[in-house]
């Protein structure tokens, strides 16, 4: 459940829930996107109005960068990991 995937992120992060879906830009914006997308079989269109209420393209372009940034960057790409490793293991 989307709500559940949310709260497993704000929990790695150490962020809450509602700033982590309030409006602006950001990595950790982006892992709850890309994780919502994976683990909660969100579409952009349902994301962008759980973050906010932004476009699905801007939940393209944000997730987009995320990828982008795992592959420049050993961090993002652990943090995303760690992160993902909490949802699947139900942490």
């Amino acid at each position: 459940e989307a709500a559940e995937v949310i709260e497993r992120v704000a929990k790695v992060l150490g962020k809450g829930v509602k700033e982590l879906c309030a409006r602006g830009g950001g990595i950790e914006r982006a892992i709850v996107m890309e994780c919502l997308h994976r683990y909660a079989q969100q579409s952009q269109a349902e994301i962008g109005r759980r973050m906010g209420g932004v476009d699905y393209t801007w939940v393209s372009r944000m997730r987009g960068e995320l990828r982008r940034m795992m592959q420049g960057s050993e961090g993002v790409r652990k943090l995303f990991e760690k992160v993902e490793a909490a949802i699947l293991t139900h942490e």
